[in-house]
């Protein structure tokens, strides 16, 4: 798939499963997601694929390379790399009671984004699985964005972040990842950050849901650097 144009869009129910394909240069076509867009309760599922400098180019063309509403994304050992995006999400952004699931990902070097350098999610579940973030960055939150309703009463959602590598992501916040849900599990990271400036929290996590999930469950999780935990 190369731009200018939108890459592929699922909708009204429909199934996409994409394998060993790139996205490349995709612009896309004045509504969201340039490279690929999914709603409408519909799914998509792509694996061994690359998505590389995607981006707005469209009159209105607006938001992340992958946009998912009301809808299912599975992903699973792509690469995303020097996608660009002028709203929430450099890579990905999810909305309205979506399900995302991020397996065995690489993102890497997202000029700056609105919010989430590389994911954004609110109001849906995310997991996200054995991935490396790295050298991302947007004008809130370098690299992960996770908020699942609006403050302070959070909805309950499933949030799990597990076994993934975040590096010198970086945004005027300085925190590489902020997670703002009920029961969120942080668990098997490895958190680095070597930029000087780095003072302030790099892991943030707001919880403020239900009284029998109000606090993040964080184990076994490894952070190097000044200012990195905020709970």
């Amino acid at each position: 798939f190369r731009g200018p144009g939108v890459g592929l869009v699922a909708e009204n129910s429909g199934r996409v499963f994409v394998t060993d394909s790139i996205f490349d240069g995709l612009t896309g076509d004045g509504q969201q997601g340039t490279a690929a867009r999914v709603g409408f309760e519909s799914t998509l599922f792509v694996r061994d694929s690359q998505f590389i400098f995607n981006g707005p180019g469209a009159p209105g063309g607006t938001g992340a390379p992958v946009t998912v509403e009301r809808s299912t994304l599975l992903v699973r050992d792509c690469l995303f790399q020097a996608n660009t995006s002028d709203d929430e999400g450099g890579a990905i952004f999810a909305d309205q009671r979506s399900s995302v699931r991020v397996t065995g990902s690489t993102f890497l070097s997202t000029p700056p984004s609105t919010t989430g350098g590389a994911i954004a999610v609110r109001d849906s579940n995310i997991r996200i699985l054995n991935s490396h973030f790295e050298s991302n960055s947007a004008s809130e939150v370098g690299a992960l964005l996770i908020e699942s309703g609006p403050a302070p009463s959070f909805i309950d959602r499933t949030v799990a972040i597990e076994g993934n590598t975040f590096i010198n992501n970086s945004g005027d916040s300085l925190a590489q990842v902020s997670v703002r849900a009920s029961g969120a599990v942080f668990n098997n990271n490895l958190v680095v950050s070597t930029h000087e400036e780095s003072s302030s929290e790099q892991t943030q996590f707001e919880n403020n849901g239900s009284s029998d999930q109000s606090v993040a469950i964080l184990t076994h999780n490894t952070f190097v650097g000044a200012g990195l935990f905020d709970p």
